[in-house]
């Protein structure tokens, strides 16, 4: 029997939600009790990560994406990666031994900045992985993406973009939050918090747990390991006066890999990590300035535990950062401009017993800042961003970082336009890696490398109104002194993997977003970008680029029988990837992944319970280079009390 194409599947899906849609009319579906539109939700959002500073996102220069806590409830992800993939242009996840990589414009992980609620985290692995599954997704509150060059403002590593991930403060009175997800392969997801806020102290506390079998082997060729995860989150907030505010967040997670039944390995891995950042703001309520002061302190940790003896656990390798910034803001009542001042330091350390020598080594890199930007304000409907910034580097010559962006505004239209000078310094491993990985191969790090620099232009043109947000961006990023990893075989076939700057590398692409709102009742986001990156030392594509991806997410929301519903479909599409693997160049599939989520809320009181069902890979798409496991399906209920 023939079977039916997929996409003609999904064209009967579409046609079906249509016809559903119209059926809802007769069940008693009223226009003027849709909730508040995403669209105007999104528009409406102040956003700090562009500028340092708060603006709302149809006035910053700055073109910002806003994932919003809506959207996060509606789409039920699976992991922070989840969201991201279907929010970002161009995002590629491609995990690996060394955590989540991700490629965003054709640039991995390492030209990416991840910060959480502002602040830096230490990096777990040479790329400059960052394992996101240690933030409880029901903890994210929104997330910040800026696209662009940012390193006029946060110094190394953004290069391409920064992606700053929001959690949640207490609200007001007494609220508490669980989350339970149960699906395929014995997976299991588990998330409780509780809040509580009294006068000018507010607590939040939570504790999150996931869990999985894995799935697949040798003779599927996908392969994911049974893993355990297990976090946890202290948040305080206290207020004096109406000037002064403390905040201290603490985070802990623990993630735990198993080796499979039939293993012969009686070690597996172990790794911990740890944020705590702590701020003291103050807004001056006589005259208009505020001062920000940031000091936080992340660390990961390798283990290995053995099996046969009672799982005793022997640390392996840790990475620590210490970063601490002060900030002053002066903004008159004029609201002409903004003026900023600020500083940094970050210190990063590495130990290892293993992958920086056969020896206990440690190394060390800090780096102190200044920084420096002006917002200037309406001048004949013209906003422009002046910013520069200066950073030592302990191991590195000194570097300028400046950048321009400006923003026209015309009826309903706004072009914005950019160029940022970028800066990444090589990080510890890259330097002085010496690594045998289990006679396979070797890695070795270079202490002549030198840093990274840039320059990213951009210009975008944005229309907004009720109905529709919609922009297009065009980008160029070249990048001098890129660092790379080549293979050499020595006469005993041995591979020895080394880093070397190559001359320089160019990204250039395009970028579309767009949201609608259809029918008073339906919206629509979607994405599509092209991007085509050279190695201009060979002339030849960037390894793992892809040229063409795009997403889609329309979501429907009516009411059944007075009880409203809302439906979710979410794709992901992108081209054939090039990459190499065992010194042969291999192509993969056009990939293709189809999402549909379910959800229902129930509201009475003080009491909301949301009622989910999530179809994930709805075609059961499989590919070599993709780790999933195929079509899977999940239930999960969340349940939140707030009493003001």
């Amino acid at each position: 029997m023939h079977k039916k194409d997929p996409v003609l599947r999904l064209i009967s899906y579409l046609i079906l939600i249509t016809t559903l849609f119209n059926s809802s009319i007769l069940l008693g579906y009223n226009k003027n009790e849709i909730r508040d539109t995403l669209i105007k939700h999104e528009i409406e959002q102040v956003v700090i990560t562009g500028t340092r500073s708060p603006q709302r996102v149809s006035k910053s220069p700055v073109l910002t994406t806003i994932i919003t806590e809506q959207e996060i409830r509606l789409s039920q992800p699976l992991s922070t990666i989840d969201i991201l993939e279907n929010a970002i242009p161009g995002l590629i996840s491609m995990p690996n031994a060394m955590g989540n990589n991700i490629r965003i414009r054709g640039l991995n992980s390492r030209y990416t900045l991840i910060l959480i609620d502002g602040q830096r985290v230490a990096p777990e692995g040479a790329g400059g992985n960052i394992n996101l599954d240690q933030i409880d997704i029901n903890s994210i509150q929104k997330i910040e993406i800026i696209n662009g060059a940012a390193s006029a403002l946060y110094g190394s590593n953004a290069v391409g973009s920064v992606i700053n991930i929001i959690t949640k403060k207490p609200n007001q009175g007494k609220n508490i939050a669980l989350y339970s997800l149960y699906g395929a392969n014995k997976t299991i997801k588990a998330s409780f918090s509780g809040g509580i806020t009294s006068n000018q102290l507010s607590l939040l506390v939570g504790y999150n747990r996931s869990q999985s079998n894995g799935f697949g082997g040798e003779s599927d060729g996908v392969y994911a390991a049974k893993y355990e995860d297990n976090g946890g989150q202290i948040k305080l907030c206290y207020k004096i006066g109406s000037s002064l505010e403390l905040n201290n967040n603490l985070w802990l997670s623990s993630h735990e890999v198993f080796n499979p039944k039939e293993s012969f390995n009686i070690i597996h891995k172990y790794k911990t990590n740890i944020l705590n950042s702590t701020s003291i703001i103050y807004n001056s309520s006589i005259t208009p300035y505020s001062l920000r002061a940031d000091i936080s302190y992340s660390k990961n940790t390798d283990y290995d535990v053995n099996q046969r003896d009672n799982n005793s656990k022997k640390r392996r390798s840790y990475g620590d950062l210490i970063s601490a910034s002060l900030v002053n803001s002066y903004n008159p009542t004029n609201g002409l401009y903004e003026l900023i001042i600020g500083a940094d330091f970050n210190h990063h350390q590495n130990f290892s017993d293993f992958s920086l020598g056969d020896r206990d080594t440690h190394k060390s890199i800090y780096d102190i800042a200044l920084f420096a930007q002006t917002i200037v304000k309406s001048i004949k409907r013209l906003d422009l961003i002046l910013g520069t910034r200066y950073t030592h580097n302990s191991a590195f010559s000194n570097n300028f970082s400046p950048k321009i962006s400006a923003m026209y505004r015309v009826a309903d239209f706004k072009i914005r336009s950019g160029v940022g000078f970028s800066y990444r310094a090589p990080d510890i491993k890259e330097l002085y890696y010496d690594f045998d990985h289990q006679g396979m191969f070797f890695v070795k790090g270079n202490p002549n490398l030198i840093p990274e620099k840039g320059v990213m232009s951009t210009i975008s043109t944005e229309y907004s109104n009720k109905k529709i947000n919609a922009s297009i961006t065009l980008y160029n990023n070249k990048i001098d002194n890129k660092i790379t990893q080549y293979d050499v075989i020595d006469s005993n076939g041995i591979n020895y993997k080394y880093y070397k700057n190559i001359s320089s590398a160019n990204i250039s692409g395009a970028d579309i977003e767009f949201n609608l709102n259809i029918l008073e009742n339906i919206y629509f986001k979607g994405t599509y970008s092209y991007c085509y990156g050279k190695d201009n030392s060979t002339s030849k594509e960037l390894e793992s680029n892809i040229r063409h991806s795009a997403s889609f997410g329309p979501t429907w929301s009516t009411k059944i029988y007075s009880q409203p519903i809302d439906l979710m479909i979410t794709g992901r599409f992108h081209s054939p990837k090039k990459y190499l693997m065992d010194n042969n160049w291999i192509k993969s599939k056009n990939f293709k992944i189809v999402k549909l989520t379910l959800n229902s809320p129930i509201e009475f009181n003080s009491h909301k319970i949301d009622l989910s069902l999530k179809i994930d890979n709805l075609f059961n798409f499989k590919e070599s280079s993709f780790i999933d496991p195929g079509r899977a399906l999940y239930f999960a209920i969340r349940y939140n009390f707030n009493k003001i």
